[in-house]
């Protein structure tokens, strides 16, 4: 076994990526990286999906646009990009979750593992 603490800011994708590292090394099957395909973004979702999002009573994360893809950032965090798979979800490389949007409206969902947190677009 192993105990990953951790005291900053990334904190969680720091213990995520060394108990990855662990797993690796020691042939653990249960925390080896998630394997995603990614798919080209459809134009329209590209146009639909960058704004300000707010879930829970503090958390927020905005996604803005870079040409044919997306960026995500919460306050605090480095912006990283923001993947499609081929499912309709979109995920990022740093945590393994997903994010979730209805199709043609302004909210959506997280999702961690079997917990959905909601979401809403506050300002576009």
């Amino acid at each position: 076994g192993a105990v990953v603490m951790t005291n900053g800011t990334q904190g969680t994708a720091l213990a995520d990526a060394v108990m990855r590292s662990i797993a690796s090394a020691y042939g653990w099957p249960d925390f080896g990286p998630r394997v995603r395909r990614a798919v080209a973004i459809a134009p329209a979702l590209l146009a639909a999906l960058p704004g300000t999002y707010r879930y829970r009573d503090t958390g927020s994360f905005t996604i803005t646009r870079n040409g044919d893809a997306l960026t995500i950032v919460s306050p605090g965090e480095t912006p990283e990009r923001l993947h499609a798979d081929p499912s309709g979800e979109f995920f990022t490389l740093s945590q393994d979750v997903a994010f979730v949007f209805d199709p043609g409206s302004a909210v959506g969902h997280i999702q961690i593992n079997n917990t959905a947190i909601a979401f809403r677009r506050e300002s576009k």
